[in-house]
């Protein structure tokens, strides 16, 4: 969690190179994550939320060209791993999704995920 921090901090100071470390060592850290030795207040910290987080860092690198791609799937994947107990996160990924595919990809794609995501929120 602490090295994802740190990639997004480095990630808004475009900081490419040490951004992509930071998630490299969060990335690394949490494959040997055992959950089961977490504090209580980490227990939140799930394969969604860590994608997630991620996604955010790299959103803030993709949109300047770099890795736009592994930054959507990210963000795609905390969308679809975010249970409805995680609604509020799921909601400001599927946010940073839309934003970074109108800012990189797909316009119609954009406009549909912004009416899913509306909907969502509409109907809390």
């Amino acid at each position: 969690m602490l090295h994802t921090a740190h990639a997004r901090a480095l990630a808004k100071m475009r900081r490419t190179r040490d951004a992509l470390a930071a998630v490299g060592r969060a990335d690394d850290e949490f494959a040997h994550a055992t959950p089961a030795n977490d504090p209580p207040w980490m227990a939140y910290y799930d394969h969604a939320q860590h994608v997630g987080d991620t996604g955010h860092a790299l959103f803030d690198l993709a949109v300047h060209g770099c890795r736009p791609v592994e930054a959507a799937a990210r963000l795609s994947d905390a969308v679809t791993g975010h249970t409805d107990a995680y609604a509020r996160s799921r909601a400001i990924s599927q946010t940073k999704l839309a934003t970074l595919t109108m800012a990189t990809r797909d316009l119609a794609e954009a406009a549909a995920l912004h009416q899913r995501i509306h909907t969502v929120v509409a109907a809390s």
